[in-house]
């Protein structure tokens, strides 16, 4: 195979690894308004978040899909065997390449790695909000729905009153 063959596949790689970093920019910037929206408590724009953010990671797979095709295709013209070619990772494949090639191929890996760091970095904060958000409601609702129990509540002077009387769910309706 001639040495074009790679060259020509890096380029498509290139292509194919800032639409990534295109793509996990999109997401992050739907993960910090998702959280946003836990925060405000916006369930419609959470419900429409959640749809865009599944469109979004089902490009971001077909992308990744695509970049391990031509991480194959690369490694095959380099003399490599196809599952080796998909794992390698971009810097040792990077030292197989031409020294014209190298700098861009690892400056575009950098920038796709830096982004999905953060990314992941703001899914998990949001995880922990949603984690916040289920444990307070289930306080809600056992608070409501316990027969049991009565919970403490504040009296006009700001009082802690431990629950004797009315429960909760008979003082609302």
């Amino acid at each position: 195979m001639t040495m074009d063959r790679p060259d020509q596949r890096v380029a498509e790689l290139l292509v194919v690894l800032d639409r990534l970093t295109s793509l996990h920019h999109d997401l992050l910037r739907l993960i910090r308004r998702k959280t946003e929206l836990m925060r405000s408590g916006d369930t419609d724009g959470l419900h429409t978040e959640a749809a865009r953010e599944a469109s979004l990671v089902e490009t971001i797979r077909a992308q990744e899909g695509l970049r391990r095709q031509l991480m194959d295709a690369i490694g095959r013209g380099l003399g490599l065997n196809s599952q080796v070619a998909r794992r390698l990772p971009v810097r040792q494949l990077a030292e197989r390449l031409t020294e014209s090639m190298r700098p861009a191929l690892l400056s575009a890996s950098e920038r796709l790695r830096s982004v999905v760091r953060e990314t992941a970095e703001a899914n998990r904060l949001a995880a922990l909000i949603a984690a916040q958000v289920l444990q307070h409601l289930r306080c809600i609702f056992e608070a409501v729905a316990s027969p049991d129990q009565q919970p403490d509540t504040y009296s006009p002077r700001g009082q802690v009153v431990t629950g004797h009387g009315r429960r909760l769910f008979e003082m609302t309706g």
